[in-house]
């Protein structure tokens, strides 16, 4: 009996553990079956996420080339006016050289006419000058008359100049000298 005993203790004992580890068997397969779906569902986001990603980059890349080609023109739009300006500053250059080139020509003539006019100048200066001594050498020469008339000439051919005034002086000794003489 005891043999028996011990043979349905053992069959007992495995029934027992062959049914518990059925249930553990089943229980970690319902887990990993669920874990499954989750992994399949996770893979399915996964994969529209990343067809978003693709398409996102497609127009982005688009953009970018449009952007590009946008930028192209504006950068030949702007090469063809720096051009155009440039043509203007060489235009405006050559116009200036010109007018440089008059204008040191027509200062040439300004200082050549200031020339002859200060040599004119000195020349009359020199000249009323000369006349100047021709009719004091008159007046010492007690020949107030001729002085006062040469002195006269010489004063109303300068008016308002020094040697208007050093002209009046001497017609004014010479009325003096003649009272005296």
């Amino acid at each position: 009996m005891n043999k028996v005993f011990a043979t349905v203790t053992g069959v007992i004992a495995a029934l027992v553990m062959f049914t518990g580890c059925s249930n553990v068997t089943m229980l970690r397969t319902a887990e990993l079956r669920s874990i499954q779906t989750r992994v399949d569902s996770l893979s399915v986001v996964i994969t529209g996420l990343q067809n978003q990603i693709i398409e996102e980059q497609k127009s982005q890349s688009e953009l970018l080339r449009s952007l590009r080609a946008d930028q192209q023109i504006r950068f030949n739009e702007i090469d063809r006016k720096v051009v155009a300006i440039d043509g203007n500053i060489s235009e405006s250059q050559v116009r200036l050289s010109k007018i440089d080139e008059k204008t040191a020509q027509v200062q040439k003539k300004i200082d050549a006419q200031l020339v002859a006019d200060s040599l004119s100048e000195t020349s009359k200066i020199s000249e009323q000058e000369k006349l100047l001594q021709i009719a004091m050498s008159d007046f010492y020469a007690g020949r107030f008359d001729i002085a006062v008339a040469g002195f006269t000439d010489i004063a109303s051919k300068n008016q308002g100049s020094p040697i208007a005034q050093d002209a009046e002086y001497w017609i004014a000794e010479c009325s003096y000298a003649k009272r005296v003489c």
